[in-house]
């Protein structure tokens, strides 16, 4: 058994999945909004998503008044265009 296969990153269906079980709780409970809450997060700080997966956090400070960058193993990041909205976000694959 191996701690960190190779390709656990290589696609995002494992994370996808876990995304669906949290829309899907009643009632419903923003993880993103409450971890970006407690971050204490104010105007024009620059936030990195070191991990980033699929952007779901970098999706959340798009409704905040910082500049955001994510970087993530996963083949698949930004694979909907999620970042290509704002000027002030961006998401980049890194080896």
């Amino acid at each position: 058994m191996t701690l960190n296969p190779p390709d656990q990153y290589a696609d995002d269906r494992n994370l996808r999945a876990r995304q669906r079980l949290w829309q899907h709780q009643v009632p419903l409970f923003d993880v993103a909004g409450w971890v970006l809450g407690l971050a204490g997060l104010a105007p024009g700080m620059r936030v990195l998503d070191v991990g980033c997966g699929n952007g779901e956090y970098l999706r959340a400070l798009a409704g905040y008044p910082v500049r955001a960058a994510g970087c993530d193993l996963s083949a698949v990041i930004d694979r909907d265009g999620a970042f290509s909205a704002s000027g002030d976000l961006a998401a980049f694959m890194c080896r």
